[in-house]
């Protein structure tokens, strides 16, 4: 029987080492101090969210915000027992917009969330000042952009965006991009047919104008919902438009009685402007939404499950209606009108279209947008 060689002194205390090498890259790798500061991201961001939505929705149903004086710069928020010293209590936003105020999950005094409001925009913004832990981004709410665990999370405008219609970025031809690449546009006027022949300054950048007799651009509908969606743009109708009867429409669609419509008409009781509205199989003239001549106005309209809602610059009026939820069967849509007599007389600018209703701190989003990018 032959001796087994053993191992060396050396050769143990090689391969010791190569172990530890190995085992010291595996807990590199995994870094389970990182992994759970990003679980931590995640609540943060959620967090912020909910308490930037609740901020703004507090603000359009009271025209006020949550306490007396917001500040420009940013402030921690407090807890439920008024911590910490000088904090800013947001406690009117319970029950009814939070459950409760949100508290950093590693916070042991106070919320740790700040908040300020920005003066250009005079919108909410938060950040949570732990979130920077290992280096990653910090995770912020009412920026522009939303962070949850460093990867760079955008906006949630870009969220189910099917078509966007900047109407500033066209060649001189009849083609009306959308920026999304999915649904671009055919200009037609009876004349030239060229997008450069409507170029206006617009509410941001450059817009396209309507002459209320026949121009319009005709669209296609690649992803647009059936159930749920929301159509947003600028307009600027022109006062020469004169008396508007039967309505005209700034964004139209019709087919076989199934509707989706903006329209601007004129109410036979007083006289008085007003936004309509079809979603679905029905036509909704409101009550309180009233549209003004040579001014620009922001108007959104969403719709999901039965209930659709019109907003006119972010909440300064809007109007909520029930109608039959029977999906909508879509044939071509079209910005600028539909035929003789209710084509659309003005300014149009930034048009989108989404396959979901946007909620309200994103209506106020875009609102806010248009003292700033289309981006």
């Amino acid at each position: 029987m032959k001796n087994q060689k053993a191992f060396t002194l050396l050769e143990m205390l090689l391969v010791i080492a190569i172990i530890a090498i190995l085992a010291g890259i595996v807990i590199i790798a995994i870094n389970p101090g990182r992994q759970l500061a990003q679980a931590r991201n995640a609540q943060r961001a959620s967090d912020l969210r909910a308490l930037h939505s609740a901020v703004q929705q507090y603000y359009i149903d009271n025209k006020a915000w949550p306490t007396t004086t917001m500040p420009s710069d940013l402030t921690e928020v407090c807890d439920v027992d008024g911590n910490p010293l000088g904090c800013l209590d947001l406690s009117n936003l319970v029950p009814n917009y939070l459950p409760a105020i949100p508290t950093d999950p590693q916070a042991t005094v106070g919320t740790n969330y700040q908040i300020a409001i920005n003066p250009t925009s005079n919108t909410p913004e938060l950040t949570a000042p732990s979130s920077t832990e290992y280096d990653l981004v910090p995770v912020q709410a009412g920026t522009t952009t939303l962070v949850a665990t460093g990867d760079g999370t955008l906006s949630t405008l870009g969220d189910g965006l099917v078509a966007h219609y900047k109407m500033n970025d066209n060649a001189a031809s009849a083609i009306v991009l959308d920026s999304t690449g999915n649904n671009n546009g055919t200009l037609s006027d009876g004349v030239s047919n060229v997008t450069s022949d409507h170029d206006v300054t617009g509410i941001v950048n450059g817009a396209l104008s309507f002459d209320g007799s026949n121009d319009r651009i005709a669209l296609p509908y690649n992803g647009w919902s059936i159930t749920a969606g929301t159509v947003s743009l600028w307009l600027k109708p022109d006062s020469s438009q004169g008396l508007v009867g039967n309505g005209v429409e700034p964004f139209w669609h019709y087919n076989s009685g199934n509707r989706l419509y903006i329209g601007l008409k004129q109410s036979n009781i007083g006289y008085t402007t007003n936004y309509i509205i079809g979603v679905s199989g029905g036509a909704i003239q409101t009550t309180n939404v009233n549209w003004e001549n040579d001014v620009w106005q922001h108007i959104v309209l969403t719709y999901d499950s039965g209930t659709a809602t019109i907003y006119k610059n972010a909440g300064e009026q809007s109007q909520t209606v029930s109608y039959t939820n029977s999906g909508i069967t879509w044939g071509t849509p079209y910005i600028g009108g539909i035929d003789a007599g209710r084509y659309f007389k003005g300014l149009i600018d930034d048009v989108r279209v989404y396959d979901r209703a946007l909620n309200i701190g994103e209506i106020i989003e875009l609102y806010n947008s248009g003292a700033g990018t289309e981006e």
